[in-house]
């Protein structure tokens, strides 16, 4: 699969017809700065360039999960305690929060890290899922996109 960018994946969007450009609402490179100020870590190039196209609003995406500035700082940058014995640092950050599922990368771990999940109920270790945050975005965004084109494809039958 190619490795699209945040913007790039927008316009993949756009053009399956699945939201408007008004649907998106990034954060700004001042808000990006705070976010780091905040948490006292550095974030992931990629991570980033996700945050200045998507951080505030995706549209139908991801409107069911912690995703979104300023929501996401209230988990900071940790695994939440009430997720038990899991293994902790301060370079783990949480990007996406959903009942007992966390998504994370290592901060540490380059411009575009790899992303690790978490399930509560499993009470398991964490899992590689990804070999970096790109590749989960274009993973996310695409099969979603194919998905909302075969509904709308049916709908039009």
């Amino acid at each position: 699969m190619s490795k699209y960018t945040a913007s790039q994946l927008v316009k993949i969007m756009q053009e399956a017809g699945m939201d408007k450009e008004a649907d998106f609402e990034g954060c700004s490179s001042e808000e990006i700065a705070a976010m780091e100020e905040q948490l006292h870590i550095k974030l992931p190039r990629a991570y980033c360039d996700f945050l200045s196209v998507f951080g505030k609003t995706t549209g139908r995406l991801f409107n069911d999960v912690i995703f979104f500035y300023p929501d996401i700082l209230e988990f900071g940058y940790l695994i939440p305690d009430s997720f038990g014995t899991v293994e902790r640092s301060k370079n783990h950050y949480v990007f996406l929060f959903r009942d007992s599922l966390c998504l994370y990368f290592d901060t540490t771990a380059g411009s575009d890290p790899p992303v690790y999940r978490f399930i509560k109920e499993e009470d398991s270790s964490p899992d590689k899922v990804f070999d970096s945050f790109t590749e989960w975005l274009n993973d996310y965004i695409v099969k979603d996109t194919e998905g909302y084109k075969l509904y709308s494809d049916r709908e039009s039958i």
